[in-house]
């Protein structure tokens, strides 16, 4: 909108909403530090503001929401509405400088769809029971199985036949059940890639438990440089609980062996993903805990999430999840300094990121537009965690006209799953959109709708959001060479082998 007509139109209608004068923005404060800012998640940038600036645009932020006009929003600030209509304006050209050039949608074939990541099945078993296992202990509750030669080498078709038609290069993570069972057939289509050239596949990555390990595995994956994740979730008590085998014993000090074996002459990345459950909360283990085993370990990076269904969560432990997840948000800063860059908590790194280079995230979730999943058999989902769900079966790598079947239907999923312009979502008028890490398998399960989202993913968003802006503009301004070694340590990650991206 142009910012001269402004008041003409203002003039003319008094009555106008507050949306059609100024950008949807937050305001924040911590009363600890007495600190306050104000984001504008169209730019993605943070702005220091003082006490009485935060407390007119709260009114005005809620005003926002309500949708409603300035009339009534000066009325309540006591304010004579021209001046908060000249206020607005001055607001507002301060996001137009803030905001980066536009660009322009491109609206054909293969700009539409980025091929991120691509998950293989290589197996649809398990060896342990984790009680909390979304996926029916590995196999999707479906037959377990591994995935065959056959199937294996029609992947690769589909797959290098998929890279040329978009002209495009992507991650292929190795997944399960434990994917390790079925090792050689890794090792076969690594081999493979490299026979057939096949220029599309640019990188792998593995999600393991960590229990399964001999030499021949360490030597694929450094052979072939693959990003490897091992899932652990804290310590002995805790992973001793949740993970565990068929016979029902704890894999805490198998999977620490593994790690302390994967750690010797490792020419690869090595993450970990650790669920925290409502368990972890009655022990009294912080998510922090969590981190500083990762970081003795020996771990370069760690992701963290909450136990899905069939776990349930109280309105009460959810709410201590996220206090949990919050003060290791703070401590994760510290222990990013301390390795110098080496050793990042995912949603720190993301975040920061996100801010830094005021990247915007405009997809609800990237399954099926950015990231698909291949069963066993052959079958394409949107991810994963779809596997065997018939209702979410994309098409067969065998099939002839594979391509644009998976072309059709991500072009419909563009459509669907953009934030800002699907207003079933609810997403276009909450400032956490342009950094959400939303999960439409989550408002699946929870909502029975893909789009409908998951309230209580939503209540943890914006919570580390508020607490990410409120940690980055303190350590800013407030104490600066601590941002300064920060700063030095996201450069050096920013340089390393594999730059910001982050191992989940």
């Amino acid at each position: 909108m142009a910012l001269n007509p402004m008041k003409n139109v203002f003039h003319e209608h008094e009555s106008i909403p507050v949306r059609k004068l100024v950008d949807l923005f937050h305001v924040f404060h911590d009363p600890k530090k007495q600190l306050y800012g104000l984001y504008h998640p169209t730019s993605v940038r943070l702005f220091r503001i003082d006490f009485e600036t935060h407390k007119k645009l709260k009114e005005i932020e809620r005003a926002y929401l309500r949708n409603e006009n300035l009339t009534r929003v000066a009325s309540r600030l006591e304010m004579d509405k021209k001046n908060l209509a000249s206020e607005l304006e001055e607001l507002m050209q301060l996001f137009q400088k803030a905001k980066p050039e536009k660009k322009e949608p491109m609206m054909g074939g293969e700009s539409l769809l980025t091929l991120k990541k691509i998950a293989v099945h290589v197996s649809n078993k398990c060896n342990l029971a984790c009680p909390y296992c979304y996926a029916a202990f590995g196999n999707y509750q479906g037959k377990e199985g591994l995935m065959n030669t056959e199937t294996m080498e029609s992947v690769l078709h589909f797959l290098d036949e998929w890279g040329r038609k978009y002209n495009r290069k992507f991650v292929i993570q190795f997944f399960g059940g434990e994917p390790l069972l079925n090792w050689k057939i890794i090792k076969k289509f690594t081999e493979m890639v490299r026979d057939l050239n096949i220029k599309s596949i640019h990188r792998y990555s593995i999600v393991t438990n960590g229990t399964v390990y001999n030499s021949e595995i360490h030597d694929l994956l450094n052979e072939n440089r693959i990003i490897t994740v091992v899932s652990f979730d804290g310590d002995k008590t805790i992973t001793n609980f949740t993970r565990i085998n068929k016979q029902g014993k704890g894999m805490f000090k198998r999977i620490q062996e593994v790690i302390s074996l994967l750690n010797q002459d490792r020419k690869f990345s090595l993450g970990s993903q650790a669920t925290i459950t409502p368990f972890h909360l009655d022990l009294g283990i912080e998510i922090s805990n969590v981190l500083d085993i990762g970081y003795d370990l020996g771990i370069d990076g760690m992701h963290v999430a909450p136990a899905g269904p069939p776990v349930y969560w109280s309105p009460e432990k959810w709410t201590q999840f996220i206090e949990s997840y919050a003060r290791a948000l703070e401590h994760s800063f510290d222990l990013f300094r301390k390795s110098n860059g080496r050793f990042y908590f995912s949603i720190l790194l993301r975040g920061v990121r996100g801010l830094l280079f005021h990247e915007k995230k405009n997809l609800l979730c990237s399954a099926g537009t950015q990231y698909f999943s291949i069963s066993t058999d052959g079958f394409v989902y949107p991810c994963f965690a779809f596997t065997n769900n018939d209702l979410f079966k994309i098409t067969h790598v065998t099939d002839e006209n594979a391509v644009p079947v998976v072309e059709s239907e991500s072009l419909k999923n563009l459509e669907l799953l953009d934030r800002l312009k699907n207003e079933k979502t609810g997403c276009a008028q909450c400032y956490a959109n342009s950094l959400c890490d939303a999960c439409i398998y989550s408002n699946y399960e929870r909502n029975d709708d893909l789009l409908r989202p998951d309230r209580l993913g939503c209540k943890m968003e914006r919570y580390l959001q508020d607490q990410l802006f409120v940690k980055v503009l303190w350590e800013k301004y407030h104490e600066p060479t601590k941002w300064k070694e920060f700063m030095q340590a996201f450069t050096r990650k920013k340089d390393s082998q594999h730059g910001l991206e982050i191992i989940e």
